[in-house]
């Protein structure tokens, strides 16, 4: 198996640090730069009364702030490993099955929970990252 370019979709839950590790561990053992991206969104039905800003400047503040996570979260990859760590808005499974199209990808790894109702009816992001990914997809699991 030849992997080069490893793509990590990270979010805020706890698993982030252990998809982040399985994803880092491959990358050392296959000599793979990482490419590690977090997708942002907007809240549905975001009523503007309740913060004095607009959709805009919030969005500007999502993202910023998200950014910010994720530079906590890749702060101990080598720079030599990390091809790069980016914040984009979209729909999670979207976002890292197009960050994975434009870097060529050979992998992508993702984390997973334990599925509810929700899940079994509209699909996890793992589920349609699975489907719809250019590469191989690595599903971590959450522990518990």
């Amino acid at each position: 198996m030849n992997i080069r370019t490893v793509v990590v979709g990270l979010d805020s839950s706890p698993r982030a640090t252990t998809v982040l590790a399985a994803a880092r561990e491959l990358a050392t053992k296959y000599g793979a730069r990482l490419a590690i991206v977090r997708a942002v969104g907007m809240p549905v039905d975001f009523p503007e009364t309740i913060i004095p800003m607009s959709s805009a400047q919030l969005a500007d503040k999502l993202l910023l702030s998200s950014q910010d996570t994720l530079k906590a979260q890749i702060a101990a990859i080598p720079p030599e490993m990390l091809l790069k760590g980016e914040a984009r808005f979209g729909t999670p499974w979207q976002v890292i099955c197009d960050m994975a199209t434009e870097l060529k990808a050979d992998l992508v790894v993702v984390g997973t929970h334990n599925r509810n109702a929700i899940d079994w009816f509209l699909g996890t992001t793992a589920s349609r990252v699975t489907n719809h990914a250019p590469c191989t997809v690595m599903v971590i699991r959450a522990q518990g």
